[in-house]
């Protein structure tokens, strides 16, 4: 059975079990993150010292199930699949692991698809990026992202039109040479073959 800092990841009398952690193999998949990616993840912050207290105590007892995240799959505006996290469970449970080993240890999450079949899970899809809480997603991040691609696409733009400018500058014709008539007249021979040659 694995174990973090001494707390037994028990997925059926774990803190925090619920019946799915046991068929997560056939029902899901598992993520390995970080505490802080699950709390971005889930738009929570961590819990209090009063709340980590507490279910450390369970946990040191009990151990503990994974923490898990409801999904679905969706294609994002710029038509990526991904994954839309729907809801979570383990607030508790990964604030506690972040406090026994650090905010780098990476939790093995259980996430389970609500919107495809579990036979349909293939395996490319367990590397899809995951999108926050929808209604979190819709009021927070979605605007920065669309201002981000918005001013990704501006750069490119100009930085074509800079491209642009600048093979314009290199095809200008130069302006002619201005000559004056006494040097037309003293050199007509070789002024006539300058033009014959231009023409």
């Amino acid at each position: 059975m694995e174990e973090i800092k001494g707390i037994k990841l028990d997925q059926v009398n774990g803190v925090g079990a619920i019946s799915d952690n046991q068929s997560v193999d056939y029902l899901g998949f598992i993520k390995y993150m970080t505490p802080n990616q699950f709390f971005r993840l889930s738009f929570v912050n961590e819990s209090t010292n009063k709340e980590i207290a507490l279910c450390e105590e369970l946990m040191q007892q009990n151990g503990s199930a994974s923490p898990f995240l409801m999904v679905e799959l969706v294609t994002d505006q710029f038509d990526e699949t991904k994954w839309q996290v729907k809801d979570h469970g383990g607030k508790n449970r990964m604030s506690v692991f972040k406090k026994l080993a650090g905010s780098d240890v990476k939790i093995p999450v259980h996430i389970f698809p609500t919107n495809i079949k579990s036979s349909d899970i293939e395996l490319k899809m367990e590397s899809y990026d995951f999108l926050p809480e929808t209604k979190k997603y819709e009021k927070t991040y979605k605007p920065i992202l669309e201002k981000y691609h918005r001013v990704k696409e501006r750069k490119k733009q100009l930085e074509e039109e800079r491209k642009l400018k600048k093979l314009e500058n290199e095809l200008k014709i130069e302006e002619p040479v201005k000559i004056e008539p006494e040097v037309i007249e003293e050199n007509k021979s070789v002024y006539k073959m300058l033009m014959d040659e231009i023409i």
